[in-house]
């Protein structure tokens, strides 16, 4: 079973609430199975026989409300053969004013992709069920916790291309981030990371690169899958950040004004902790044209904060 852990991102107008059904053979199922409204909700389901390759997706639907999650949040699985249990782990909001799942009815879906890029329910496929109201709250389980990264200034991208020196380009900014709940003390946590003003601080050319605007800005592209770090009670530290610029832009090269770059990222907590985490990106491979490829290693150090 593949389970995939987002923050969510609110889909607008998918589809409104229907009446409470009885749950189908092919109903997904969810956990926990008597939710409160500031519960992550895992939501299951096993794909039906269908045309190979699907595209799926889970999602949860609450009725309309104030300021709580009163509509559906989606999250796509990707591909999926019939008959495979496929889960996603769904995520209200809790910043702000917002108070998480709209309490009372809900309904859970697994949703297919059409042929018009649009996603649909599969027939039989949902199950409706009820989320309480959380009668009693930490502030920090409703609101969470706010986490302020650094991006230190030793942090680099390093291009490589036979036939040219090695480049190093400096790397810095800020990154806003979000821990649901409290700060936990020798245990595994995630930060979510919402916004980003990290960019290439220090631009070295290349006469292979072509003419024209280098984009110096990397912000987070905002779809999914989101831009988290996870950190264990071991000191491992993973990561993944998908930033809204094309790669060339890492490699210090022009490239175009849209498009996405995903890092995956992964270290280990050392002697300074928090203070400077060091984090090691999987190469990246960006083609020049000709058959060429630069290869694009980043080294993020970041000071992270707990702000609490």
């Amino acid at each position: 079973m593949r389970l995939f852990r987002p923050f969510a991102v609110a889909v607008l107008a998918l589809c409104a609430v229907a009446p409470p059904a009885l749950a189908g053979p092919g109903a997904p199922t969810v956990a926990p199975a008597r939710p409160q409204a500031v519960d992550a909700l895992t939501i299951t389901a096993r794909v039906p026989a269908g045309p190979a390759g699907g595209l799926y997706a889970l999602s949860v639907t609450t009725h309309a409300g104030g300021a709580c999650q009163s509509y559906a949040l989606l999250r796509p699985v990707g591909t999926a053969a019939a008959g495979e249990r496929i889960s996603v782990e769904l995520v209200p909001r809790t910043d702000g004013a917002w108070t998480g799942w709209c309490s009372g009815k809900a309904v859970a879906a697994l949703l297919r992709r059409n042929a018009r890029g649009g996603w649909v329910p599969v027939p039989g496929a949902r199950r409706a069920f009820r989320i309480a109201r959380t009668p009693k709250v930490d502030p920090h389980v409703l609101y969470g916790t706010k986490v302020q990264i650094d991006v230190l200034p030793t942090s680099t991208a390093t291009v490589t291309l036979p036939g040219h020196a090695d480049r190093a380009l400096g790397l810095g900014g800020t990154i806003d981030g979000f821990l649901p709940g409290k700060f936990p003390l020798n245990r595994d946590y995630k930060v979510n990371l919402t916004r980003s003003a990290m960019g290439v601080a220090s631009l070295v050319t290349d006469p292979v690169c072509a003419s024209g605007t280098i984009h110096t800005g990397l912000p987070f592209a905002p779809i999914p899958p989101p831009s988290e770090l996870a950190f264990q009670a071991s000191g491992d530290v993973t990561g993944a950040i998908t930033l809204a610029a094309d790669p060339l832009s890492l490699a210090g090269c022009a490239g175009a004004a849209t498009g996405t770059t995903a890092l995956t990222l992964s270290g280990k907590l050392d002697a300074l902790k928090l203070a400077d985490v060091t984090l090691t990106a999987k190469p990246l491979y960006v083609p020049i044209g000709g058959g060429n490829n630069m290869t694009v290693n980043v080294v993020l150090h970041l000071k992270i904060t707990i702000v609490d």
